[in-house]
């Protein structure tokens, strides 16, 4: 039977890491992590741009279906009362006594998007007929300033009330 002798002993009980080593690996860490942040970042502001248009469709779907059921014009505005979509909107209509009635108000969008439509814009906003029918057509963009790749969400309401969704190359 061999013996081992009183150094191989203590190598054998080694547990944990160096200092020098974690240092190794902390840097290690930093530099994936800085690389790999940027990336992440645009990840998250296309996400969250999807998201954003996701959230605008189910608002224009609830005001055709509060024009339908109410059987009254509704009108979808920007809050600011210009292009500039991304300060929020409001669903609402005019009563019988010429008195406009809110149904639902939307917050300005977090971290700061551009949402702009050249058709509603301060004196035209999204008017949804009984019929479930818009008074005019016209369309909305969606994007982050610095945005790359396919990144622009486009929406164009259609005479019918449908939003089609449509995604381009940022400029």
């Amino acid at each position: 039977m061999k013996k081992y002798n009183d150094s191989n002993k203590n190598l054998n009980r080694q547990k944990g890491m160096t200092f020098i080593e974690l240092m190794i690996v902390t840097v290690i860490l930093a530099v994936l992590a800085s690389t790999g942040v940027p990336a992440l970042q645009s990840l998250f502001e296309r996400r969250n741009v999807f998201a954003i248009g996701d959230f605008f469709v189910k608002t224009m779907k609830l005001a055709r279906l509060e024009a339908i059921q109410r059987g009254e014009d509704i009108t979808v505005v920007s809050t600011t009362g210009t292009d500039d979509w991304s300060q929020g909107w409001t669903i609402q209509y005019t009563d019988d006594d010429d008195e406009i009635q809110i149904i639902s108000t939307y917050p300005s969008l977090r971290n700061g998007p551009v949402f702009t439509s050249s058709e509603f814009n301060d004196t035209v906003g999204v008017t949804i007929r009984p019929t479930g029918q818009v008074v005019s057509p016209g369309s909305f963009e969606l994007f982050y300033v610095g945005c790359e790749g396919e990144q622009i969400l486009n929406y164009e309401v259609f005479v019918s009330g449908i939003l089609q969704k449509g995604v381009s190359v940022c400029p």
